[in-house]
């Protein structure tokens, strides 16, 4: 598993997904499991971010291995 950590508004904060799974073919899904009534405008930001980076991780590594990037 792997932990997000970055500054925002000259404030730490940090985020640990809670599942990875690594599909066939080399890739993988970040799973966030969190009931809808617990998701705030902070929490929608973190889960946010976390799909940005997922996507860009991903695609990065697609890359890498010399596979399709779509």
């Amino acid at each position: 598993m792997f932990r997000l950590v970055w500054v925002d508004s000259d404030q730490n904060r940090e985020h640990t997904p809670d599942y990875f799974a690594g599909l066939s073919g080399g890739t993988g899904v970040v799973v966030d499991v969190r009931p809808e009534n617990l998701v705030d405008e902070k929490a929608a930001q973190v889960l946010a971010l976390t799909a940005r980076v997922w996507a860009t991780v991903e695609r990065s590594r697609r890359r890498r291995c010399g596979g399709s990037t779509t």
